[in-house]
């Protein structure tokens, strides 16, 4: 007794309405990535060939500075460096003390675990430290 199997019918392959949907959703994206990019470089082309390419006065300067020593950035800078330089020779020839010595109202020395920090009062006995007297 052989068994003999019927084929199964051939159906016809729907493609689902997702499928669809993805594949024009990726052709217009796949469309629209490769305009943009021109457009956008098309607009760049455009804005460089409106600006002004050079600028005669800025090169003439920069020509007369650069036959100077000292003048260009660095040199600033140096300049600058060494006129504060001097401005904290002459305060430091000068001081004496940083403050006028008078302590602000209120606050107290406080003894923490990893040390002594001036603060409120009620700032050390938040952080659990020890306060003393700092204001007289």
């Amino acid at each position: 007794m052989a068994h003999t199997r019927t084929p199964a019918p051939i159906r016809k392959c729907r493609r689902s309405s997702h499928a669809v949907a993805a594949a024009l959703s990726f052709a217009v994206v796949l469309a629209l990535s490769t305009t943009t990019g021109c457009m956008v470089m098309d607009e760049l082309d455009t804005a460089a060939a409106k600006m002004p390419t050079t600028n005669k006065k800025k090169e003439e300067t920069a020509k007369k500075a650069a036959g100077k020593p000292g003048s260009g950035a660095a040199g600033q800078i140096a300049t600058s460096k060494a006129a504060v330089l001097e401005a904290s020779r002459q305060w430091w020839k000068q001081a004496k003390t940083i403050n006028d010595g008078k302590t602000p109202e209120g606050i107290v020395s406080c003894r923490l675990p990893e040390g002594s920090k001036f603060m409120s009062k009620d700032d050390c006995v938040v952080q659990g430290g020890q306060p003393g007297n700092a204001s007289s």
